[in-house]
């Protein structure tokens, strides 16, 4: 099942609108996924079950999720990018940040997560 067919399948009432996953894989095992928009009580399960479905790729080494384009994370938003860390971990996979904003980077910091996480930006690169 893909990502798309699992948002198409969900219950009524249970649509989120303003908030977007893809997800791309590389042939060498990275996975991208890139968020849009509100990472909350109501789209955090989608996130999870977006790094999950990916986690389920064989020889997937690296899960990167790109964050530059959400404009809010809430405290189930957070614990859905720490399932995200524990579920490529227990793949033997690295789980990357990339792009967070200063208001994520400060979430981070307040939580005591920032050492936690890996974290990118493209011009860091």
């Amino acid at each position: 099942m893909t990502l798309e067919q699992t948002n198409r399948d969900r219950r009524p009432g249970r649509a989120v609108l303003g908030f977007h996953l893809s997800t791309s894989t590389t042939d060498d095992g990275i996975v991208e996924i890139a968020a849009a928009g509100e990472l909350d009580l109501a789209t955090s399960e989608l996130l999870r079950e977006a790094v999950d479905v990916c986690c389920d790729r064989e020889g997937v080494r690296a899960v990167i999720v790109d964050l530059r384009d959400l404009s809010f994370v809430d405290s189930t938003g957070l614990r859905a990018l720490w399932h995200a860390r524990e579920r490529a971990q227990s793949i033997g996979a690295e789980l990357i940040l990339r792009s967070p904003s200063a208001a994520m980077r400060h979430l981070l910091k307040i939580t005591k997560l920032a050492g936690v996480f890996s974290v990118t930006d493209p011009q860091d690169d």
